[in-house]
């Protein structure tokens, strides 16, 4: 059978990748996926067979390095052969139906991107939440199916072709704070959530780890938002980084989201979303302020390896 999606993961080696292809392999249309693994070389990869042979087709495609993330999943998308195609990640895991409900949505309406409901992947942890509520907030419960405004740039379904008409600069559009659904909109582009589809992510909690990846993202969003503002614009924003937090706090205790979640997180829940946006908030200072800098190799770590952090 012709595959119709292609599952995209960018990795160091297969065992960083394993429980995600086991996901991928356990989907109800497995035979019709393309799994497109992104990684150095085939040779560091170590692909294991066994893990795959029930998946539709699995094509690897060496990048040298998967550092920036953004250039090897771009590398990945030209590469891959499929209509629809699944941006995933390391430490994010389908349902079993997800794909399968995901390709429905498509074929019922002409979406750009499709995403489905984002589930906490280690809800035992009041920072595990946090993160959860400052990043994937829009995607989880309660939201009903229907468009939206907001989609993420990672675990989502997009067409092909939408991806593939940035041309040059699809590279960049896949950096985190690119503004891409802004973009796509103004391209007349619909987007659809789908929450029978769900989706498990895993959030950095490691009280060793969390503080500077939530910085790194912040200064990682800030300075890619920003990097055709004006000098003037950017000091703008960094005289108002004082404000930042308060920001963050408000649009996320105040969302339907964290209502209906209140009762399932655990003690030292709010106390860890104001920590988290001020780690965030100084990330994004520094990244107004000064740019970027190594901040996506550094963040790779965390993103590759989550498993570490959680």
């Amino acid at each position: 059978m012709k595959s119709e999606l292609s599952y995209v993961v960018a990795t160091d080696t297969f065992e960083t990748i394993r429980a995600v292809v086991r996901a991928v392999a356990e989907q109800t249309v497995r035979d019709r996926v393309e799994l497109v693994i992104v990684c150095p070389s085939e040779r560091e990869l170590a692909l294991d067979p066994a893990e795959t042979e029930t998946i539709g087709a699995t094509t690897v495609v060496e990048a040298g390095t998967v550092v920036p993330l953004s250039r090897a999943r771009a590398l990945a998308i030209r590469r891959s052969s499929c209509p629809l195609v699944f941006i995933g990640e390391t430490h994010s895991f389908p349902a079993p139906d997800c794909l399968e409900l995901l390709m429905a949505a498509h074929s019922s309406g002409d979406y750009a991107v499709v995403i489905p409901m984002i589930e906490n992947g280690n809800p035992e942890k009041a920072l595990s939440w946090a993160t959860l509520m400052l990043t994937y907030r829009h995607w989880i419960e309660p939201a009903s199916r229907g468009e939206i405004d907001v989609v993420s740039t990672y675990n989502a379904c997009f067409r092909r072709d939408v991806l593939l008409g940035f041309g040059d600069r699809l590279e960049a559009m896949l950096d985190y704070g690119s503004g891409l659904d802004v973009e796509l909109r103004a391209r007349g582009s619909r987007f659809l959530i789908e929450p029978a589809a769900r989706l498990a992510h895993l959030n950095v909690a490691a009280r060793n780890a969390w503080l500077p990846e939530r910085f790194l993202a912040g200064r990682f969003w800030a300075s890619t938002r920003s990097r055709r503002w004006p000098g003037a614009r950017r000091a703008a924003y960094v005289l108002a980084s004082p404000l930042i937090p308060f920001l963050i706090v408000g649009k996320a205790i105040r969302s339907p989201h964290w209502a209906h979640h209140r009762a399932r997180m655990p003690r030292g829940t709010t106390g860890a979303v104001l920590r988290c946006a001020i780690a965030t908030a100084a990330g994004e200072v520094t990244g107004y302020a000064v740019g970027g800098g190594r901040t996506p190799v550094r963040l790779a770590e965390y993103e590759l390896h989550r498993t570490r952090y959680v």
